[in-house]
């Protein structure tokens, strides 16, 4: 009954068109509006005057930027932090970038900017591309997962078109049913930094699935050289700790994201309290404006 039931849903006309009248009248909780999914380009706005395109899978990410926004729902004040940073970032690099989001923001508001992003998940690096082209924005889109060497290895995954969740040769499975695992292509960031010729970073996202550590040990050359601001998941203690050594608390002031609540200044690393830290360089504290986001 259920498979009919999504079968008809998937089947009814105009759904796109019916939602978006009902979302200037009524915004439905999560609860409902989880199940009122299209397939379809949609309309993001960052702010007043900036906006950008994105296509709608049917899959939770979109449906959340369709009915909640950019900054009311999916880690809102990770991208609030994030837009403000990257309107003023020359170079900005997106690892673990999925379908785009956080690449397409840091496009829209700075239009000049490099932006690099990475997806080593072929269908999805497709869809990757696919939303920086409806937009025209000039996006680095590169189909390479960031590791600590350089050559192949494997994700595991129950789609073989689609993933939110993979990390670079673990097998994270906990389901009945088998993975299906791809085989992928991995480079260090200071492999890639050479390649390019790229001569400084401003602002990097990691997102990552606990693979963080391994993409800093492969950023050792390059890192304390350009020193970026970090937007960075951190899981779990594990996580955190094996990053500590790259961040000297001399050097680094540690924020603590909580997107249900804000942000909040600490001493040390740790699992964060909803998936992200920001990571700010001391010398470039300026550039983060502490009074907007932090909350006590």
């Amino acid at each position: 009954m259920k498979i009919f039931i999504k079968k008809l849903y998937k089947a009814l006309p105009f759904k796109k068109a019916l939602f978006t009248l009902l979302k200037k009248c009524w915004v439905p909780p999560a609860a409902v509006y989880q199940h009122l999914y299209f397939n379809g380009e949609i309309l993001v706005e960052v702010n007043a005057h900036q906006q950008f395109k994105i296509m709608h899978y049917g899959h939770q990410l979109e449906n959340d930027l369709f009915w909640k926004g950019l900054h009311n729902g999916w880690e809102k004040y990770s991208m609030r932090v994030w837009a403000g940073l990257a309107a003023r970032a020359n170079v900005v690099f997106d690892v673990g970038a999925n379908t785009g989001v956080y690449s397409l923001v840091a496009s829209c508001v700075n239009h000049l900017a490099a932006v690099h992003a990475f997806e080593p998940f072929g269908a999805i690096h497709k869809k990757l591309a696919y939303n920086a082209a409806i937009n025209n924005f000039d996006i680095n889109c590169n189909c390479l997962a960031i590791s600590n060497y350089t050559g192949d290895a494997v994700i595991y995954s129950d789609n073989k078109d689609f993933a939110y969740s993979v990390t670079v040769n673990q097998n994270l499975w906990v389901k009945d049913t088998e993975p299906i695992t791809i085989n992928i292509k991995t480079i260090t960031l200071d492999d890639y930094i050479r390649q390019q010729q790229i001569s400084s970073i401003d602002l990097m996202k990691i997102d990552v699935e606990t693979h963080e550590p391994e993409v800093m040990e492969g950023f050792v050359t390059f890192f304390q050289r350009f020193k970026p601001i970090l937007l960075i998941e951190i899981l779990n203690e594990e996580v955190a700790t094996k990053l500590t050594p790259y961040f000297d608390s001399a050097q680094f002031d540690f924020y603590n994201i909580d997107e249900r609540t804000g942000i909040k200044k600490v001493p040390v690393l740790s699992q964060s309290d909803y998936y992200n830290f920001l990571i700010v360089p001391k010398e470039k504290a300026h550039l983060y404006n502490e009074k907007s986001f932090i909350h006590s």
